[in-house]
C-alpha cells in the first residue's frame, strides 16, 4: 500500500514545516518531552527521502514492466509523459512565486538566480550553492531532483542488463 506510505511521508515532510523545531516550543511539557517533541518534528524531513524511495521505486518498476512487454524503453515517450504531467505546474508555480507572491508579501522574493536554477530543473544545486531561498517555491528543490532522476534514469536503464540492477543500486547507495 504505498498510498499510506505516501501519506505519511507528506505527513511527516507537513510536520516538519509547519510545527516548531525548537525545544523551547514545547518546553511547558516538561525538558525530556520537548526535547522528543522537536526530535520528531526535526526527522519530519526524512518524509522526502522517503518521496525518493517511492518515487524511484514507482518509476523503475514502471520502466521495467515497459522493457518486459515491448523489449525496449521508450525513454522519448517516458520523458514526454513526465514532462505533460509535471512541468505545466511546476512553471506555473515558479512564476507565480517570483511575480505574484512579492506583491502581496515583499520579503517573499525568489530572485534571479533562483528563479534560473528552478528553471533548468537545477534549483538544488542553486539551494546547496546560496542556501534555502526565502521564498513559497523553496521547496521546488526536490522537484529538480525528480527531474533529474527522471532524465538520467531511464537512460540507465535502456543500456543496463537486468543482472546488472541490483548492483547498480547499492552502487547508488554508497554514492548517496
Amino acid at each position: 500500500e504505498l498510498d499510506r506510505l505516501r501519506f505519511f511521508a507528506f505527513l511527516a515532510v507537513f510536520f516538519h514545516h509547519f510545527f516548531p523545531r525548537d525545544p523551547a516550543a514545547y518546553q511547558k511539557f516538561g525538558d525530556a518531552a520537548s526535547n522528543v517533541a522537536a526530535g520528531c518534528v526535526q526527522a519530519g524531513s526524512t518524509g522526502v527521502d522517503l518521496f525518493f524511495c517511492l518515487s524511484s521505486f514507482l518509476i523503475t518498476t514502471l520502466l521495467l514492466r515497459e522493457f518486459d512487454l515491448r523489449g525496449r524503453l521508450d525513454v522519448r515517450a517516458f520523458w514526454i509523459r513526465r514532462i505533460l504531467r509535471i512541468w505545466p505546474l511546476y512553471f506555473l508555480f515558479i512564476a507565480f512565486a517570483a511575480v505574484v507572491v512579492p506583491w502581496f508579501d515583499p520579503e517573499n522574493r525568489l530572485s534571479g538566480v533562483y528563479v534560473l536554477g528552478f528553471l533548468f530543473l537545477a534549483g538544488n544545486w542553486v539551494c546547496v550553492t546560496l542556501g534555502y531561498p526565502e521564498s513559497v517555491a523553496g521547496p521546488l528543490w526536490s522537484v529538480s531532483i525528480e527531474e533529474q532522476f527522471y532524465l538520467a534514469w531511464p537512460l540507465v536503464l535502456s543500456v543496463a542488463s537486468r543482472r546488472l540492477l541490483p548492483h547498480l543500486a547499492v552502487g547508488c547507495l554508497i554514492v548517496a
